[in-house]
């Protein structure tokens, strides 16, 4: 179970941790289906190489290939700002090698909260 102890102040809050504890689910599972269901048709994905990749270029390499091979923990401290339909959120993300700040722009499209876009910062 991921590390999320987050108090949603709001549905919406609560839906997007939801999104967050299965997303990290299917990355510690490297199940690809579960994380790319998560995922905006227009994502925008920061790769291990710093590089944004894709949804469709995610649909065609394997999980391996999108990030760097560590162990990884899971989601902590997460910060929500939600503005209508887009929310930005802020999380940590521990790893074997350590933590890391990741940020991910959302995106509520029929009543689903999706990311739009997931970068990362050492």
């Amino acid at each position: 179970m991921s590390g999320i102890r987050n108090k949603a102040k709001n549905p919406d809050e609560e839906a997007i941790v939801e999104v967050l504890q299965s997303l990290s689910e299917g990355w510690r599972k490297k199940d690809k289906l579960q994380i790319l269901s998560f995922y905006h048709e227009n994502a925008q994905f920061m790769n291990a190489k710093r590089e944004y990749i894709s949804k469709e270029q995610m649909i065609r390499t394997e999980v391996k290939d999108w990030k760097l091979a560590r162990v990884w923990y899971g989601y902590y401290d997460v910060k929500i700002e939600i503005d209508g339909d887009r929310a930005a959120v802020n999380v940590t993300e521990m790893t074997k090698a350590g933590h890391f700040t990741v940020n991910l722009q959302m995106l509520r499209e029929n009543q689903k909260w999706l990311i739009l876009k997931h970068e990362w910062q050492p």
